[in-house]
């Protein structure tokens, strides 16, 4: 696209963001420690649908995500095209992430449909601020395309990591899938997250679950 097509494109998705912002749910973010440069409070499923007015294209999602704007970078995952981002701009994009909303879908709509997604994961699980939660829920999203001592490092990394409250969200979202995806490797899985439970109680939930998926799956 032309840098003039860009800046119509741009003046377009204001004016539908703008038209659409809800400030009762940005606001109700703020208030839960949910910092954006700004926030319009346009939920998802508007979102999705102004994505599909816009062109797939990487230098627009470029633009987009540059803006700073929640519902821009949100917008500029959905249009991202998977052939045209490289790992120099993967890398740029991670330590640009403000918020666990916005890494949960980097990995879910772009990152976890890289053809570079599981090598790059596994640099991120010792990263800074959303690198490793972005690990975490990619990994969880490429535990079949994975060996098992890929998956097997993964999970010890994990269970290391239980202390850090920031990362538990991801940490549980990968547990969820390993347990249905790697049973093969779960015989001890029990007893390795039981050894920690006592010293952190919010420990007991992700037991609980194990548990449960490994007792009637």
């Amino acid at each position: 696209m032309t840098k003039e097509e860009i800046e119509q494109e741009i003046r377009l998705v204001r004016r539908q963001l703008v038209r659409s912002m809800n400030g009762v749910v940005a606001h109700r973010m703020s208030q839960s420690g949910i910092f954006y440069k700004k926030n319009y409070g346009v939920d998802l499923p508007r979102l999705s649908k102004i994505a599909t007015t816009l062109p797939h294209d990487i230098q627009l999602a470029k633009v987009l995500w540059q803006l700073s704007i929640r519902e821009t970078m949100l917008l500029a995952l959905m249009i991202c095209p998977i052939e045209n981002f490289e790992v120099n701009e993967f890398r740029i994009w991670i330590k640009q992430i403000p918020t666990y909303e916005i890494a949960e879908l980097a990995s879910q709509k772009l990152f976890a449909r890289l053809p570079f997604a599981i090598e790059e994961a596994l640099l991120l699980v010792n990263g800074e601020e959303f690198e490793p939660i972005c690990a975490f829920l990619i990994a969880s999203k490429k535990l079949t395309e994975m060996s098992n001592d890929v998956a097997n490092m993964f999970k010890n990394k994990a269970l290391e990591l239980l202390g850090y409250q920031s990362l538990f969200p991801a940490i549980l979202m990968f547990f969820r899938c390993f347990v249905q995806q790697k049973r093969e490797l779960c015989n001890d899985l029990l007893a390795q997250i039981e050894s920690v439970k006592g010293s952190l109680p919010r420990v007991t939930l992700l037991y609980e679950e194990v548990k449960t998926q490994l007792d009637f799956s």
